[in-house]
């Protein structure tokens, strides 16, 4: 058996290597993934499906229908496809939603704090609740749920940019 190889048949193996790894970057880049970025103490994932919840790991891909989860004392980071950040604060727990309407995928927000920042073009994110949805076109935003005299209490507090929020009944912009 011959198991010497040609420089030329090592250049070209590399090279399809070098295309199949830059392939697969553009394709990291333009699919409508969401990437947990940053997370600190006891965060959890329960994939579409599951009633589990497992700890995760920072560079974990959230898909539709995925849930994650933030303990006591602990933070998580959440990676649009358009590069927006939204940080999620303790004790929050999120539902990813599909994109609608060929938009961006959305969120329900179950419980806790998230807020929404967006360095360059304003971003453009649903938000859903129990009593809401809010439809975010800005750089700023932070939106509260939280249980108050046996019912949900949502707050969302605009720092730039516009939201449409609003249920049956009615909507504010």
């Amino acid at each position: 058996k011959n198991y010497i190889m040609s420089a030329g048949k090592i250049l070209l193996i590399a090279s399809c290597v070098v295309l199949v790894n830059r392939a697969a970057s553009v394709y990291a880049e333009t699919t409508n993934d969401i990437r947990l970025i940053e997370l600190q103490g006891k965060v959890e994932m329960s994939p579409a499906g599951a009633t589990a919840w497992v700890l995760t790991q920072t560079n974990q891909i959230l898909h539709a229908f995925d849930r994650l989860r933030t303990g006591p004392n602990s933070r998580a980071a959440l990676r649009w496809s358009d590069q927006s950040v939204v940080p999620l604060n303790a004790l929050t727990e999120i539902e990813i939603l599909p994109p609608q309407d060929n938009s961006e995928n959305g969120m329900h927000l179950l419980r806790g704090i998230i807020s929404f920042f967006h360095r360059d073009q304003p971003g453009r994110i649903r938000v859903i609740t129990r009593g809401a949805t809010a439809g975010i076109e800005g750089t700023e935003f932070t939106i509260e749920v939280a249980d108050a005299d046996n019912s949900e209490r949502t707050t969302l507090s605009v720092i730039d940019g516009t939201v449409r929020f609003g249920n049956d009944s009615a909507t504010l912009t």
